[in-house]
């Protein structure tokens, strides 16, 4: 069931997982909501913990459980979101070389399907609002560590657990068509005035299209974050803690790339310099003897930025349910992914499909 832990059950967990010593308890919690309004997919709270002895064990965790939601429960629920993010921290963080939050305890309720995530808090870290965008700066960071996430799997994806899903899986190719072609009339209709006819002309493609562009942007797999921006990541100095790996998938890393600057950095910090955050990733991957061509990696690059349309355009879906905090982020990754599209004149890709 999706209830809140109490505090005996969080003395057990923390028991568990050597972070609170025996006989030593939780005795009290005082909750508090956190992304109100904006967590997409589901319902995040931080916990103040009160012990038998003070100092016992962390003063605060991240609580995060399956969203009521209806709308986001059954998007979640048809692409395996919360069953894959469990999967991540019990199967793939201890693999990777960047840095995520410590989870204390994962756990799924089989009757219900709800998944319940007690994790490290990060609120020391720094946080940019997804509304406010990020620096050119951030991006280069960003940069740098998603090389750092994909060069040690870039190829040899193999190995990776199955929890795993690669971006051109028939069935998940078959979901996306149907969750784009489900919004975007809503999307039209509410910010259509927004919408170059070129973007439009794409929408109205995309179960054609669809197809072709996963494939390509399944061709030299990697593992990616899958929805890398900045409402999932804090900054700590020169480096990035990545959070919320319900989106986990083997794709291009191109795409991670494409997605954070094409949607969470600020258009006039994108402008004129895309090929300068490209050029870091590059140069990133090959430090870390990963060759990829710039002259390769650009069209790669404008058809992930295209592809990661789907993204906004999902969520327009239902875009009236989505408190105004929510509403402001999703018409922000909606106009800057637009923006970049046209600046790149990402469509050109598909001119001939």
């Amino acid at each position: 069931m999706n209830t809140p832990l109490s505090a005996r059950e969080l003395t057990e967990l923390l028991h568990r997982s050597g972070d609170l010593p025996p006989p030593r308890e939780v005795l009290a919690i005082e909750r508090s909501a956190i992304g109100v309004g904006e967590s997409m997919m589901s319902e995040v709270w931080r916990l103040t913990l009160q012990y038998d002895v003070a100092g016992a064990g962390p003063s605060t965790v991240i609580e995060k459980r399956s969203s009521r939601d209806p709308f986001r429960r059954e998007i979640a629920d048809r692409f395996g979101f919360y069953r894959r993010e469990l999967s991540f921290y019990e199967e793939v963080a201890p693999l990777i070389a960047v840095r995520a939050p410590r989870c204390f305890a994962g756990f799924l309720d089989p009757d219900s399907g709800d998944v319940t995530l007690v994790l490290e808090d990060l609120a020391a870290l720094r946080t940019v609002a997804q509304v406010d965008g990020a620096s050119l700066s951030d991006a280069l960071v960003a940069a740098r560590w998603l090389a750092s996430l994909h060069a040690p799997w870039w190829t040899r994806t193999q190995t990776l657990p199955g929890c795993v899903d690669v971006l051109d899986a028939p069935a998940l190719m078959t979901n996306m068509i149907e969750t784009f072609t489900r919004s975007w009339p809503r999307c039209r209709a509410l910010a259509g005035d927004r919408l170059p006819s070129p973007v439009v002309d794409v929408a109205e493609r995309w179960s054609e299209l669809w197809p072709m562009i996963a494939s390509q942007l399944s061709s030299t797999p990697t593992l990616c974050h899958g929805d890398f921006r900045l409402d999932n990541i804090c900054f700590d100095r020169e480096e990035i803690v990545a959070f919320d790996w319900q989106l986990m998938i083997v794709a291009h890393g191109l795409t991670d790339l494409a997605y954070f600057v094409s949607q969470s950095v600020r258009t006039e910090e994108r402008a004129g310099n895309v090929r300068t955050v490209l050029i870091e990733y590059l140069s990133n991957l090959r430090a870390a003897g990963v060759e990829l061509a710039i002259d390769v990696a650009w069209d790669v690059y404008r058809l992930a930025v295209l592809a990661m349309l789907c993204f906004p355009v999902a969520l327009y879906g239902q875009f009236e349910s989505f408190p105004a905090a929510a509403q402001r982020t999703i018409e922000a990754l909606l106009d800057r992914s637009v923006a970049t599209i046209v600046d790149l004149h990402a469509w050109e890709l598909t001119a001939a499909r």
